[in-house]
């Protein structure tokens, strides 16, 4: 056992210490409860609505509405979103520390359960740009003109910033803002109402989980899985959960279907209400003949994955042409992604998610093969043709069943590490499988909402069809002497993200670095901290919208190359401008050399820009410590090969960057 322990902290040490910028996202956001009328438009699409499904995993760009009567619920690794009926929603920025959300119309509660020292939660309207400054119960507001905001603060502390103005809002306190300029009107917060009674008759049922004390933070997802299975210890892997009222046939990754999210790709999404920890993190196993689900270890923070599946090949399926072929991951069993990641990520993807014998990790990484437990039991392998998977169809109702594999359609069944690489994005894939809402059928926002500007304080991720930067930043003196400059180009990427020993109570075992989360396509990196230091300053978004399958840098950390296509991410220091403008930002991402302070719709046609430029507040206002390299100390403690990056990446900061001492300038035009 002790042996154990000494090679899971050696790898958790490992991962920490070669996770690229460039990796997917830690974390996603859940769709976890939907009531009336809810329908999606995923990331990149300018017209087009569908349905909603429960368990589909949210990014950047994505929007949300809810039909008048209707009702809806997000999670994400530290809050709970909820939407009232008549709400026009979107995520603009969920990744590293930065969760940035807009609001157009309608009603919105936020229950913030923490929210770490260098994280950023801002919800902006068009009115106003709202931080979240602690956890807390917020409710904001919008009108059905969208002339007027309304914040409400049950709990917590925020600010407020609009027309380059900050202000205070406290625990129960109410401020109106209307007009431009914005005119404020801050009172007493009134009584409850019904949506607050329904939101907090859910955060007490999930305070009194007892599934979250069984899991390693980071989770999402897992307070459903109460009142729809048990948890039981098991020798090997601790505490299992085994789900009740399984239906005949029933085998992990079988009743959902599959549909494409960038930058992930081909991600699960299951039919079952609890259907989202046990399908992105941990392992399933069979226990006594039952389906149960391992978290795996719970003193390592988690890190979000798009299925837990290994593809094999192999599968002689009668009647079946162009069959594709997946089982669950067992116990120790490594996933392999399909989309080109890093060493770190993918060392510290499966880390949190299972325990493993010595070496096997670094094994799959440098090509070896895997025998996978469940790829050899009929009971466990789901089938169903190309059209299907890359349709988004329910696998329930199409996978082939036992008695049609062939003779001897298992013997050689063995893990593809190249997954469903062959398989592009489709749009029936992108979309669910949901065919798009005719115009005027209900489901489909008001057009008044779908175009509606939103004063942001931080540049937005988002792509698709969010168009512009919001209001920038007045600019105080700089680290360059006061110089305003621009920074042009893609290449100064997020630092990773630190997490240190998280629950330190439950195991000695150490936590790990996960990864930077830059969600960024290959040919764009956007400074994740941008900002944060000083008063921040913006400029227009990438449209970062990604299609198809990124493709990630894929060098491991002692230098070993891995088979699949890396990039370089070459910083660009050109375009300086002297000082900043005030000129709105057109809508094709047109690079201006200086920062603008405009107006950001929050449903325009998609820009196909990617490399808009950056005011040079955001890399120059930084502290000096920050622009520096890593302690000596640091350096030293990493194996040679590591020390040899590239000259193109730039050191990453020491600390992160202190919340802004002065507030944003904003104003929308």
């Amino acid at each position: 056992m002790r042996r154990f322990f000494t090679l899971f902290a050696a790898g958790v040490l490992l991962s920490a210490l070669a996770v690229a910028d460039d990796d997917p996202p830690s974390r996603a956001v859940r769709l976890s409860y939907m009531a009336g009328t809810v329908t999606f438009q995923p990331q990149g699409e300018e017209t087009d609505w569908v349905p909603a499904d429960v368990n589909r995993a949210l990014t950047n760009g994505d929007k949300i509405w809810v039909e008048q009567g209707g009702r809806t619920e997000m999670q994400t690794v530290n809050s709970t979103i909820r939407l009232n009926g008549h709400t026009n929603f979107a995520f603009l920025t969920v990744e590293g520390d930065t969760t940035q959300i807009q609001l157009s119309l309608g009603s919105m509660l936020i229950r913030l359960k923490s929210l770490d020292e260098n994280e950023t939660y801002e919800v902006d309207t068009p009115q106003v740009a709202f931080t979240l400054l602690r956890p807390g119960i917020y409710r904001v507001e919008v009108d059905e003109a969208g002339n007027t905001t309304v914040i409400t603060v049950r709990g917590g502390d925020g600010e407020t910033t609009a027309d380059g103005k900050a202000a205070p809002l406290h625990a129960n306190e109410q401020v109106t803002i209307t007009g431009n300029p914005a005119a404020y009107n801050k009172h007493g917060a009134p009584n409850p109402d019904e949506f607050d009674d329904w939101a907090n008759t859910r955060d007490k049922a999930a305070d009194a989980s007892v599934s979250v004390k069984m899991v390693a933070p980071g989770v999402v997802g897992v307070t459903d899985l109460d009142v729809a299975g048990a948890w039981r210890p098991a020798p090997i892997y601790g505490n299992v959960w085994f789900p009740n009222g399984l239906v005949a046939g029933w085998a992990p990754y079988r009743f959902g279907h599959w549909g494409f999210v960038a930058p992930w790709g081909w991600t699960w999404i299951d039919d079952a209400p609890w259907g989202y920890a046990p399908f992105h993190y941990g392992r399933w196993v069979m226990v006594g003949g039952l389906w149960g689900w391992a978290p795996g270890p719970i003193a390592v923070t988690a890190i979000y994955s798009p299925a837990l599946v290994g593809f094999i090949g192999g599968v002689e399926v009668v009647g079946v042409a162009d069959p594709v072929s997946w089982v669950a991951l067992g116990w120790g069993e490594p996933w392999y992604p399909s989309f080109g990641v890093s060493w770190g990520y993918y060392n510290s993807v499966n880390l949190c998610g299972t325990v493993f014998a010595a070496g096997i990790i670094a094994g799959v990484w440098g090509g070896a093969a895997v025998n996978l437990g469940f790829a050899h039991d009929a009971r466990a392998v789901n089938v169903v043709g190309r059209d299907g998977f890359a349709g988004g169809h329910g696998v329930g109702r199409e996978y082939a069943h036992a008695d049609r594999f062939g003779a001897h359609g298992l013997d050689h069944a063995g893990a593809r590490r190249e997954g469903v690489r062959g398989i592009g994005a489709t749009r029936e894939g992108r979309m669910g499988g949901h065919a798009p809402l005719r115009a005027g059928s209900r489901g489909i926002p008001p057009r008044g909402a779908m175009g509606r500007s939103a004063v942001t304080r931080h540049e937005p991720k988002a792509g698709g069809n969010f168009k512009g930067a919001g209001v920038a930043a007045k600019h105080g003196p700089s680290a360059n002497a006061g110089h305003a400059g621009a920074f042009k180009g893609g290449g100064h990427a997020s630092p990773a993200v630190n997490h240190g020993p998280t629950n330190a109570a439950k195991s000695g075992a150490p936590a790990h670095n996960a990864p930077s989360n830059a969600a960024k396509s290959a040919s764009h990196n956007t400074p994740s901290n941008a900002a944060k230091s000083g008063t921040p300053s913006h400029s227009t978004p990438s449209n970062s919208a990604k299609s198809g399958t990124p493709s990630h840098s894929n060098t491991p950390s002692n230098a070993a190359k891995s088979p699949s296509p890396s990039h370089s991410n070459t910083p660009s220091n050109s375009s300086k401008a002297a000082t900043p403008s005030r000129a709105s930002t057109p809508s094709n991402g047109a690079k201006s050399a200086a920062p603008t302070h405009s107006s950001t719709p929050s449903n325009a046609a998609k820009s196909p820009s990617t490399g808009a430029a950056k005011p040079a507040a955001q890399q120059q206002a930084r502290p000096a410590a920050q622009q520096q390299a890593k302690p000596a100390a640091q350096q030293q403690a990493k194996p040679a090969a590591q020390q040899a990056k590239p000259a193109a990446q730039p050191a990453r900061p020491a600390a992160p960057a202190a919340r802004p001492a002065a507030p944003a300038a904003t104003r929308k035009k």
